[in-house]
Formats: structure tokens, sequence, C-alpha cells
């Protein structure tokens, strides 16, 4: 059985896994607001990764 711990981390990492296929993706399109959304999605992702961290270890992720 997992922990809440392994959990998040697999979450985390998870989610920096689509935030680097959404970037593939944001440099591929020729359509600027297709880019512009994807962008907006990484950035909250991103911050997302951000709290998840913080929450997960008690400490930033280091940048």
């Amino acid at each position: 059985m997992s922990t809440t711990r392994e959990f998040g981390v697999r979450r985390l990492e998870q989610m920096r896994a689509q935030v680097k296929e959404l970037g593939h993706a944001a440099d591929r399109t020729l359509d600027p607001e297709l880019r512009r959304r994807l962008e907006a999605k990484i950035h909250r992702l991103q911050e997302q990764c951000k709290q998840d961290a913080h929450s997960d270890t008690g400490r930033p992720e280091p940048a």
C-alpha cells in the first residue's frame, strides 16, 4: 500500500510530465490562441506543482 507521500510524489511527477507535453504541443502549434491557452495551462500546472511540493515536503520546490 502506498503512503500519502508516495502518492504526492507520483502526482508531482505526472503533473511535470503533463507540463512537458503541453510545452511540446505549444511549441508545435501555429494557432496563436491555442498557444496562449496552452501556455496559461502550463503556468497553472507549474504553480500547482510548487504548491503541492511545498505542502508535501514542508519546503519550497527547488528551481
